[in-house]
């Protein structure tokens, strides 16, 4: 009975042995030689961009080229961006959402500390609106909602840039370099109503010149009254 009782305890040593080393091998980081997800689970989007009309309309649009680099499994040293474009004119936001789909996201990390996390980290027109989320090896998406005022203002152009930090790191994480990702589509879903008002002011290049220089003007004048003080 003894000897069938160490025999177990080895076992279950053993066992507990190879999760640790495999959850151990899993927070170095991903395999430099990986070529990303098979071609065959990236999506087909059958339509680029499309509204659809309720009590409100809501405008949906895709975007998933070029290729690469969207579809290319990027290292930190990748990083790269897309534009989403939206005509604000004659209408009021009601609700704005950025959606992801991406691949080997470790982010959370079972069993591991935010230390090891993988950081992805998403700007809108330069404004940080969160990380990517997910799981090793495997397809994910992550939803941003954006305050529809500061879509707005970001939108006054008709334009939206979106950049993708991969394997950022920061203060109190691991240095970049172990995790990469893909990028498969970026969804933009916009909820908006009519305002036919609602005018967006292009101002010539001439008024902005002027304008300029009314403003290098006022610096003067007040650097002027200073000195004299």
């Amino acid at each position: 009975m003894k000897t069938r009782a160490i025999i177990a305890i080895l076992l279950l040593l053993g066992v507990l042995g190879v999760a640790v080393c495999g959850a151990s091998a899993s927070a170095t980081g991903d395999d430099p030689s990986s070529s990303g997800p098979p071609a065959e689970e990236f999506e087909t989007i059958p339509q680029h961009e499309y509204t659809v009309s309720g009590s409100s309309y809501t405008t949906v649009q895709y975007v998933d080229t070029p290729r690469p680099p969207f579809g290319d499994y990027r290292w930190w040293d990748e990083d790269f961006g897309w534009l989403h474009t939206f005509d604000l004119t004659g209408k009021v936001l009601l609700s704005v959402t950025l959606e992801i789909r991406a691949w080997d996201v470790d982010n959370p990390l079972p069993g591991y500390s935010e230390y090891y996390w993988e950081r992805d980290k998403v700007y809108v027109d330069g404004n940080y609106i969160g990380e990517l989320t997910g799981v090793g090896n495997d397809w994910s998406v992550t939803a941003f909602s954006i305050d529809p005022c500061l879509a707005e203002a970001m939108l006054c152009d008709g334009k939206m840039d979106v950049w993708l930090d991969i394997d950022a790191g920061g203060p109190g994480l691991r240095e970049p370099g172990s995790w990469a990702v893909t990028i498969d589509w970026s969804k933009l879903t916009v909820e908006w109503d009519e305002c036919p008002h609602r005018v967006i002011p292009e101002l010539p290049l001439g008024t902005i010149s002027a304008l300029l220089v009314s403003l290098a003007s006022l610096v003067v004048y007040q650097k002027r009254r200073v000195i004299r003080r």
